[in-house]
């Protein structure tokens, strides 16, 4: 049986005749302005509502372009629980320290301090992990020397005249440069002084804390300093993984390489705005110089 085009679907009885991956589900969702995070099941019956006449849009509704959506939307999963267990865990240190400092009920004091604080450590875990900074930032996204609205980058983002670099997810607006993967940031190209591609190692342990087994490897950012001194990343960084074997230099260098080309491609762009706009070589790590 062939399967036509979702859009030419005419209900749900029909949608539920073919099978679909969850991928499929998902990528439906997100181009009907659906929500598009979930399992399985839950995206088939987000689909249903829809055929139902019942939008059920994605869960933080901040933007209409689809890689701004994305990125909110797929990151900081838990970031309701994360605040919550953040605010109540914050209250139950306060409460251990007022009454460890009026001596009252000492047992009772230290009780609420372990719970404040092992929640607080678990909610700083958590909030780090899933990148519920850079989401919480994306409401009110990070903008160079001169400031836009969230309306006014979504509008930028939509323009038929922005181009998406293919690195990244950033894009090269109109009037401003932004960045998606790092937190949602907009700069206006009049704004920018320098670019530049930084290297950070990073040493993972893997298995259990007592495992004396790591994972090294390194990530790559690129920086955009405004005018006025400020600095903003405008990606977040890719894999490589380090080593002094070809194989995996081989891989690092080329991951180089795709930052480097990219940032050189965002300068070209900017020089068509700001001919005072400069290139800086690439900012490695430390640590990159032992492997040499």
């Amino acid at each position: 049986m062939i399967r036509p085009e979702f859009d030419s679907i005419k209900d749900y009885d029909q949608f539920l005749k073919y099978s679909w991956s969850r991928t499929e589900l998902r990528d439906i969702c997100k181009t009907h302005g659906l929500l598009f995070v979930g399992s399985e099941k839950k995206l088939s019956k987000v689909i249903e509502a829809y055929f139902n006449g019942d939008i059920i849009p994605p869960q933080r509704n901040w933007y209409t372009n689809e890689l701004l959506l994305c990125f909110v939307n797929e990151n900081g999963l838990l970031l309701e629980f994360d605040l919550v267990l953040l605010v109540v865990s914050l209250i139950f240190t306060v409460i251990g320290i007022i009454n460890k400092i009026n001596y009252v009920d000492n047992a009772a004091s230290v009780l609420f301090l372990v719970f404040g604080i092992t929640g607080l450590f678990v909610a700083w875990v958590f909030i780090s992990f899933c990148k519920d900074l850079d989401v919480i930032r994306s409401y009110g996204p990070v903008c160079g020397d001169k400031r836009f609205t969230r309306a006014e980058v979504d509008e930028q983002a939509n323009s038929a005249n922005t181009v998406n670099l293919g690195y990244e997810d950033i894009l090269l607006a109109p009037d401003m440069l932004i960045g998606i993967t790092a937190g949602i940031a907009a700069i206006a190209y009049e704004d920018i002084a320098s670019l530049q591609v930084t290297q950070t190692w990073h040493k993972d342990r893997i298995g259990p804390s007592g495992s004396n087994r790591y994972f090294e490897y390194y990530t790559y950012k690129i920086i955009v300093k405004t005018q006025k001194g400020k600095t903003i990343a405008i990606s977040d960084s890719k894999r490589a993984e380090a080593g002094v074997d070809v194989k995996r230099r081989g891989k690092r260098e080329k991951e180089a390489g795709y930052a480097e080309n990219a940032a050189l491609k965002i300068y070209e762009h900017c020089l068509k705005y700001n001919p005072h706009v400069e290139l800086l070589a690439m900012k490695k790590s430390s640590m990159a110089l032992n492997e040499e």
